[in-house]
This record gives C-alpha cells, sequence and structure tokens, in this order.
C-alpha cells in the first residue's frame, strides 16, 4: 500500500535538488543511522530545524494535523498543497504502515542543496509506524525561516529491521 503512495508524497517533495554530499551529516554511522546524538559541531547552526522537524512528528503523531500545517508549512508549500491534500497523505501513510508510533529526537541527518534558486536544506527524520519504518524528509529555506517548510516527503524504508526490533 505504501509503495502505491509514492505519486501522491511526491507531489509534496517540490524539489528534485542537486545534493552536495560533502555538506551532509548524520548521527551514527551510514549503516546504522537510526541512533541519537547530540548535534555535532558541523550541523550545530541546524538546531532550530531539528527541532521543528521533531514537533511535526509530535503533531503527527498526535493527530493534529491543522495545526501542524498551520503552523510550519510556508505560504509557498499551502499555495501547493492543501490541508485536504495534506491530511489524505498523512492519511494514507497511516493506511500503508500504520500510525506513527515513535522516533528518536536526537536522530537526524542534513544535507543542502541548491533548486530554483533557492539554497535548501533537508531534514531527515526516521519513524517507527505500528508495521513499517518511514523516512520524513523536511525541506527548509536556507535564510528563510527556520520553522516553516518549503517541501515535505514521506518514504518507506526498505531493507530494514521492523519497528520496535532496534
Amino acid at each position: 500500500m505504501i509503495r502505491q503512495l509514492g505519486g501522491i508524497l511526491g507531489l509534496l517533495f517540490l524539489f528534485s535538488c542537486n545534493v552536495s554530499p560533502q555538506l551532509a551529516g548524520r548521527s551514527g554511522p551510514i549503516d546504522d543511522d537510526y541512533v541519537e546524538e547530540h548535534l555535532s559541531s558541523r550541523v550545530k547552526d541546524y538546531k532550530i530545524e531539528l527541532e521543528t522537524s521533531n514537533q511535526i512528528l509530535d503533531e503527527i503523531m498526535n493527530d493534529s494535523l491543522d495545526s501542524c500545517y498551520e503552523t510550519y508549512f510556508s505560504e509557498l508549500l499551502k499555495g501547493m498543497v492543501s490541508l485536504e491534500e495534506y491530511k489524505s497523505i498523512i492519511g494514507r501513510v497511516n493506511e500503508g504502515a500504520g500510525p506513527l508510533k515513535a522516533y528518536k529526537k536526537y536522530q537526524w541527518h542534513f544535507f543542502e542543496g541548491r533548486e530554483k534558486g533557492l539554497d535548501l536544506l533537508f531534514s531527515v527524520k526516521i519513524a517507527e509506524h505500528e508495521s513499517k519504518m518511514v523516512n520524513y524528509l523536511f525541506v527548509f529555506e536556507k535564510g528563510g525561516e527556520k520553522n516553516k517548510l518549503v517541501g515535505f516527503f514521506v518514504k518507506e524504508r526498505a531493507g530494514v529491521l521492523a519497528p520496535g526490533k532496534y
């Protein structure tokens, strides 16, 4: 079911970015990235984006989608995705993976990109749904509001342990 969401969820990922891997940073090693650690000096400036990413996951977990949309979606993103579309997408994720149950607040992965004249910061959070692990990718405009999304993407994590097996 969640694979069928690709087309719809892909609509929310508004930018096909040129990723700059040298600017990437993550908690834990690449082969075990669902671990927590404090922000490294390399990405400490992204504290607000990490907190915002966590707050969005909290809103999703608490089924506070109206509040999440109004608080964290930029006017740019709201112009492309309605509240009803956002609710439908989260509903489909929940249908395919079960409700969001947990995530690690100090698990983080950041990378930068540039697209359509915008410098972007990507915040990747891993979340445990009832039956599947899911990546949430939150896109922020660098130099813009640090607590407003300009893009949003959800994708099932393939080839990883099931929720609760970490």
